[in-house]
């Protein structure tokens, strides 16, 4: 026992803050000798994410020899890494997407707001971006087979744009608790673009803490805009722009679930001699979906796909109901 090494309290507690890996296992999952087990959880070594992440220099110091040492670390990783590809892959096959509530554009969007992308809602004043939003909101909350992504959604408020009455009436409409539902929406004001953007970076916490599988920024651009007048301060606005869309894209990293929304106010071009998304490339080019909203006819709204890799640039006519977004076939307009 004179060669027995035991973690210190500051080595586990360093150890496990360097870990990418959000489960974890016994090492009685890797089925390996029982003597080498012994050793291992002798030196508080005791779960398969420990002993993935232990260095093979401290593994040495319990007695096990190097080039044993090297293969239960290998082993480990291995492992955890089957486990969390055989998740995703259940993940991917669970989560169609959340529902916008009109299903000619559902189909169009390949079964709704899908997870892992950052989705860029644009259009003119009263053309229903605040509304979508308000609908992916309640809709995220539905059972994964009923359009919805079984979380609650984090929506942060930049233009002073949040409803509550609108999820009163959208939840009831769905058959849905209203007070379930609004307990589950998350609402963040922020006040100025460099609040906006602290929210942004403390968000992870959220998102892990209230199972959030949809974040909402309405509007992405608004207090960039007010701030940042003149052309000699456009460079400085765009990189704290840029700054802000590379911390929401990070967020992807550790949550594979969670699908995000921005919307967006338009900009006209005198080149193009039509109106674009403000924010400039940035804003274009690191968003995976961009969706134009048009005023149709009367009442109607027409949901046009810009651009997106992997989908036509087609279209979806809807209308804006009293109980929330549908397909051009409802009567109850608002």
């Amino acid at each position: 026992m004179s060669n027995m090494y035991i973690l210190s309290s500051h080595e586990l507690q360093v150890l496990n803050s360097v870990s990418n890996y959000q489960e974890d296992f016994k090492l009685e999952e890797l089925k390996i000798k029982k003597s080498i087990k012994n050793k291992l959880q002798k030196s508080q070594i005791d779960t398969v994410k420990l002993l993935a992440i232990t260095p093979i220099l401290v593994i040495k110091k319990t007695g096990i020899s190097f080039d044993i040492g090297v293969k239960l670390i290998k082993k480990a990783q291995e492992f955890l890494k089957d486990h969390c590809e055989k998740k995703n892959r259940s993940n991917l096959k669970k989560c169609l997407g959340i529902s916008t509530g009109c299903l000619k554009l559902d189909k169009l969007l390949g079964g709704g707001i899908q997870p892992g992308q950052l989705v860029q809602i644009f259009g003119e004043y009263r053309t229903g971006k605040t509304q979508f939003a308000h609908q992916l909101c309640v809709n995220a909350q539905r059972p994964y087979d009923e359009g919805g992504m079984e979380g609650c959604a984090l929506y942060l408020d930049t233009d002073n744009n949040f409803r509550p009455e609108r999820i009163i009436w959208m939840a009831d409409a769905l058959n849905m608790d209203y007070c379930h539902v609004l307990k589950k929406i998350i609402v963040g004001r922020a006040y100025s673009s460099e609040h906006q953007i602290h929210l942004v970076r403390e968000a992870s916490k959220i998102i892990k803490k209230k199972n959030i599988k949809l974040l909402i920024i309405d509007s992405l651009i608004g207090h960039f805009r007010s701030e940042y007048i003149g052309e000699s301060i456009f460079l400085k606005r765009q990189q704290r722009l840029d700054t802000h869309m590379l911390d929401l894209l990070k967020l992807f990293k550790s949550f594979n679930e969670l699908a995000i929304v921005i919307t967006n106010q338009v900009t006209y071009d005198p080149n193009l001699k039509k109106n674009k998304p403000a924010g400039g490339s940035i804003v274009f080019y690191n968003s995976s979906i961009q969706i134009e909203l048009l005023k149709g006819r009367g009442a109607t709204r027409i949901a046009k796909i810009v651009e997106a890799p992997h989908l036509p640039n087609d279209n979806a006519v809807f209308t804006i109901t009293y109980d929330g977004i549908r397909d051009y076939n409802s009567h109850l307009i608002i």
